[in-house]
């Protein structure tokens, strides 16, 4: 008698099943991530800004950062950006959470913290 080797065409679907559920994962996930990439990149880059001052009020930084963030369409919540002005400066520490859909009424959420320091 011979013994069946291999998958079963169930195996089979079962294994493709969860690699388009990894890959729908990674396409959902990814985007977010590189959001969070280019905010450091703008927040690296706002001090070479003209409009930027290091006596600037929060609120004028703020509205700075909204503009960047606007002008490269990303779409993130400034709700729970909080700024500690300083003597020579402001320290900007920021929360907040991405999320997309990723299966029907299946969302994936991934919460980012961000904290720079613009002092001299």
């Amino acid at each position: 008698m011979r013994r069946q080797r291999g998958l079963s065409i169930v195996s089979i679907l079962v294994v493709l099943f969860v690699g388009i559920l990894l890959v729908k994962g990674a396409i959902t996930l990814v985007p977010m991530y590189w959001d969070n990439k280019l905010i450091g990149t703008i927040l690296d880059g706002v001090t070479k800004d003209r409009e930027y001052r290091a006596d600037m009020r929060p609120k004028d930084f703020k509205r700075l950062l909204e503009t960047r963030l606007q002008d490269n369409n990303i779409k993130a919540s400034l709700d729970e950006l909080k700024i500690r002005k300083g003597d020579q400066g402001f320290t900007l520490d920021w929360t907040y959470e991405a999320r997309d859909t990723y299966l029907g009424n299946i969302d994936m959420v991934v919460r980012f913290q961000v904290q720079k320091d613009f002092t001299q």
